[in-house]
């Protein structure tokens, strides 16, 4: 069997539950319904946000095994990552990445031969936003500025510069410019090897602010395009106060949030369209999957912090596989109720990926994944770790404004057990919590003082993979790491857009 291409495209902050909605994505539907595509209906991420989960589908690990989180946001990971695996064994990898957490920057380049981040023009450039903060002076700004430009470099810094200042959110949050770099790519690859491409779309990600047209067609004919986008998208300040926007201002930001899921499925099928037309697909495993959810009104939240509720683990993944695949492991579509972890797709793919004699799976670490959904039936459990709040509870004060005991209940770590009817979630404050998630998927009921025995037996599970509970800040991590020296003015104004700084 000839290795297959591997392209793996994250829908940034996709809820399952809407992303599955054929109304708000038809060309997902239209993707899954091939007789070729497997649509997973019980697949749950390691972590509720970018920067771990990513970490998890990149090494198979969990969060305190490759200790990249809110408190350590560099990855540096102690195992080879995807992209390392593949390249040694001859593909292409590269990586297109709309998230400025998953940025070199912050250690995500390992194992990746060409690594995009679209909220530049060109990748190549000076970072006169760094210089502006260093150098007092506009004298010695213009000095330092002649210094560290090139022939090379000059003209792409200004490109870059003239991108970030008037057009960089004309259009979206990247999915336009990094699909038309990808078509670019596909037309003038080298077909002598074959490639891992790796893209992570953010328009899901709050805030919300897609095309209007797909805004309108999510709304009610009595709802305009303005009155929905007047609503206060802040998420801060309803965690505070979720009396701040009331039930049907929450809907109408749900129909907005729709808006952008809308948007983004017709790049996904755009890509899917350029892989049909070189001829690749036929020979490509096509992955499309969330890295986590979001919380719009559920449990009194908004964003996709602060909890491990199925609003924000619970993630769509679709995967077409080619024939060759299924020849090589007929039992592969047996089961799509099968639960499954995102962390999975390392051991899966490396699968595909490598000949039977240089199976990586005997050489694991403990808690590195190695089941490959290619052959592995059902996970008993999936689990999942929230271990730092993000943003820290004094930052959210000073950010909001709010006296801090507006969110004081939340200054916990988190994590959970999961099989397919029950959930337990302990928390580092103590708390515990048992749903039935087979007769209660909103996770509204807590049997914790109702089923003693199921709880017990569930958080001695937990405790088994995880050892035991410990308080937030405190090293919860086998590989712990740390927060990067330097973080560059481009990316730390995109974080503060997004709202994590």
């Amino acid at each position: 069997m000839n290795s297959p291409n591997i392209f793996i495209i994250v829908l940034d902050t996709a809820r399952r539950s809407n992303a599955y909605n054929v109304d708000i994505m038809p060309n997902l539907a239209d993707i899954a319904n091939d007789e070729n595509t497997i649509q997973y209906e019980n697949a749950t991420t390691s972590a509720p946000w970018t920067l771990p989960s990513h970490a998890s589908l990149f090494t198979g690990q969990l969060t305190s095994d490759h200790g990249t989180h809110a408190n350590a946001r560099q990855f540096s990971p102690s195992v080879p990552t995807l992209a390392s695996w593949l390249q040694k064994q001859g593909y292409n990898t590269r990586a297109y990445s709309n998230n400025v957490w998953i940025n070199p920057e912050f250690g995500f380049g390992t194992g990746f031969n060409y690594f995009d981040k679209s909220w530049l023009l060109f990748n190549e450039g000076v970072d006169i936003g760094n210089i502006a903060k260093e150098y007092n002076t506009t004298q010695e700004q213009i000095t330092q500025l002649s210094k560290s430009l090139t022939i090379k470099t000059a003209p792409k810094t200004v490109f870059n510069a003239i991108y970030v200042r008037f057009f960089r959110k004309k259009f979206d949050k990247g999915a336009k410019i990094t699909t038309w770099k990808i078509k670019k790519w596909l037309q003038n690859r080298d077909h002598s090897s074959p490639f891992f491409t790796f893209v992570n779309f953010l328009e899901p990600h709050g805030p919300y602010n897609p095309p209007k047209t797909h805004v309108k067609q999510h709304l009610p004919e009595d709802v305009s395009y303005r009155d929905a986008m007047s609503i206060d998208q802040d998420p801060w300040k309803y965690i505070a106060d979720p009396t701040s926007l009331n039930k049907q201002e929450l809907d109408l930001l749900e129909r907005i949030y729709n808006g952008e899921l809308s948007y983004i499925d017709k790049y996904v099928r755009k890509i899917y369209e350029f892989l049909n037309r070189s001829g690749d697909l036929e020979n490509t495993i096509f992955v499309v999957c969330g890295d986590h959810g979001e919380n719009i009104g559920d449990h009194d939240l908004m964003d996709h912090q602060y909890s491990v509720h199925d609003t924000l683990l619970r993630i769509p993944l679709v995967i077409r596989y080619p024939n060759s695949i299924y020849d090589a492991y007929p039992n592969i579509d047996s089961e799509n109720e099968r639960l499954i972890e995102l962390r999975d797709l390392y051991a899966s793919l490396i699968d595909a990926a490598t000949p039977d004699e240089n199976k990586p799976f005997k050489d694991l670490e403990d808690h590195q994944s190695s089941h490959s959904i290619l052959r592995s039936p059902s996970r008993h459990h999936t689990v999942a770790e929230y271990l730092t709040p993000q943003p820290s509870i004094d930052a959210l004060q000073t950010r909001s404004n709010i006296d801090r005991g507006a969110f004081e209940k939340y200054d916990r770590g988190l994590r959970t057990i999961r099989t397919a009817n029950w959930k337990y979630i302990e928390g580092t404050d103590d708390s515990e919590f048992l749903y039935n998630i087979a007769k209660d998927e909103r996770e509204n009921v807590n049997y914790a003082k109702d089923q003693p025995n199921r709880l017990e037996k569930m958080a001695e599970q937990l405790n088994t993979i995880y050892g035991p509970q410990l308080p937030p800040g405190e090293d919860h991590c086998s590989n712990p790491t740390e927060k990067p020296d330097y973080i560059s003015s481009d990316v730390q104004n995109r974080l503060e857009e997004l709202g994590y700084l």
